[in-house]
């Protein structure tokens, strides 16, 4: 596993080895103290640029500094510039290019995925996207997922952040499986109001959950959101509704209205009264 803190810690022994100062590898790195110490601490890493750099101003090599693990030997690759062929050559696993990531630019990691598509041996998977999803560029990850099957909903609260509303809104209704209200919880905030409504319509015999329907209020249209909050009333007290009020249409606050009149609830018209 790719570890920055003993990385630091090697590149802060081996500075000290050869007598410099933080200040005077920097100059000769070309980058600021600031970056040496964040190095030396294992806040961050020298861009896969710079590595070659490090390597030569401390007078060790790539491995010495890194070591020769499978990722670091991908690394050394992006370095010599041919690491589309080392990943072509099927040397290399996925999981090194993740560990290898945040040193590398989103162009040099979206040129690589493709690389990875581009063999036979593995399909490109959601999970695999997400893993790699950060440090991508939304439009590489557009591209992407152009093909991907998706399985459940619940398979893109990983990748949903990182990418574009619409792209998240075709890969959600693509899913195999009817989704239940918990699922697209994870995923509302980054669909179209329109994306969630239809997959909500997709799943007619949904359970309706009603702490799960408070999450998405916000982000359905008040249309569906009705239908849902009267399909909740019928299975349980119109009091627990209250909560939803701001965001429904007045014909079912009205509804909602008279339902807790017949439970004897007229104390809790007040919580509603401001959105009739």
């Amino acid at each position: 596993m790719f570890n920055t803190i003993s990385t630091g810690k090697a590149i802060a022994e081996l500075r000290k080895q050869k007598n410099m100062t933080q200040m005077e590898l920097a100059d000769r790195m070309g980058v600021s103290y600031q970056a040496v110490s964040n190095w030396e601490r294992g806040n961050s890493m020298p861009d896969i640029s710079k590595l070659e750099d490090l390597s030569r101003a401390l007078d060790v090599t790539i491995d010495q500094l890194l070591g020769n693990e499978a990722s670091i030997r991908l690394a050394k690759h992006f370095i010599a510039g041919d690491e589309k062929e080392y990943i072509r050559e099927e040397k290399v696993g996925l999981e090194d290019l993740e560990e290898i990531a945040p040193l590398l630019k989103p162009e040099q990691v979206g040129d690589a995925f493709k690389a990875f598509a581009d063999r036979p041996d593995k399909p490109v998977t959601l999970s695999a996207l997400a893993g790699l999803a950060p440090f991508l560029g939304k439009e590489y990850l557009d591209r992407f997922i152009q093909d991907i099957e998706v399985g459940s909903i619940r398979e893109l609260a990983g990748i949903a952040p990182f990418l574009s509303r619409e792209s998240i809104s075709t890969l959600a209704g693509r899913a195999i499986e009817a989704a239940d209200l918990d699922a697209l919880g994870s995923i509302a905030p980054f669909v179209s109001k329109s994306a969630l409504d239809d997959l909500v319509s997709r799943s007619p015999d949904m359970k309706v959950n009603l702490a799960a329907l408070s999450r998405l209020a916000p982000f359905l249209s008040k249309e569906t959101l009705g239908k849902l909050a009267l399909q909740a009333m019928e299975s349980g007290s119109a009091r627990d509704i209250g909560r939803l009020a701001p965001f429904l249409p007045k014909e079912v606050l009205h509804q909602l209205a008279d339902r807790i009149l017949k439970e004897g609830g007229v104390s809790w018209l007040h919580k509603i009264s401001p959105c009739l």
